[in-house]
């Protein structure tokens, strides 16, 4: 398959056309990118949504290699940046956990990676979750900087929701990839 138009620096899995990104996953199963197109298709978020790329599918199967289109979302990866604030990135993955759960899924997608709440601890109901709601999968715009969207669900699955806080503060909550510690100021 030859595409041009690449537009992500430093991948080769990505391309941009026409609005559509068209990404090769080289280890991924076709009932996985499915599942969470089914689910992209279905969120009323500010995600991408599965594109008609395919001879009218969103996946397709080509030389054993899977391939997905979706829409392309505006925005600037939050990254390290300390714009937005964690409370307006917090307030954002608690407005998409709130659109996903409204949206009825009837299979977990695998592989799952099960949370053991400890005993007496209440969860909310487990819905489809992101998986990685990290700085590095959220997109904002303006100034001040603001949250706009929310990239790659590679991750995605059925889990309660308190699981994406975590992986979001695992990355987020630190000032740079190689430090050991939170920011007490993000």
């Amino acid at each position: 398959m030859d595409l041009t138009g690449h537009a992500f620096p430093g991948r080769t899995d990505l391309w941009l056309d026409d609005g559509v990104v068209v990404r090769r996953h080289d280890n991924a199963a076709l009932t996985t990118i499915e599942w969470i197109h089914r689910f992209l298709g279905q969120l009323e978020f500010d995600a991408p949504k599965p594109m008609p790329y395919f001879d009218g599918a969103s996946v397709a199967t080509v030389d054993g290699v899977v391939w997905s289109a979706l829409s392309y979302v505006e925005g600037e990866v939050v990254g390290w940046s300390p714009e937005p604030s964690m409370f307006d990135l917090g307030a954002y993955l608690a407005t998409f956990h709130a659109a996903a759960a409204s949206v009825a899924m009837d299979a977990q997608q695998a592989p799952a990676h099960p949370v053991e709440m400890p005993p007496g601890v209440v969860a909310p109901a487990p819905h489809v979750i992101h998986g990685d709601f990290t700085n590095h999968n959220v997109l904002a715009q303006g100034a001040p900087s603001r949250p706009c969207g929310v990239i790659d669900f590679g991750n995605a699955y059925i889990e309660v929701p308190l699981f994406d806080l975590g992986a979001a503060l695992w990355r987020s909550g630190r000032p740079e990839q190689d430090a050991d510690e939170f920011d007490l100021q993000r």
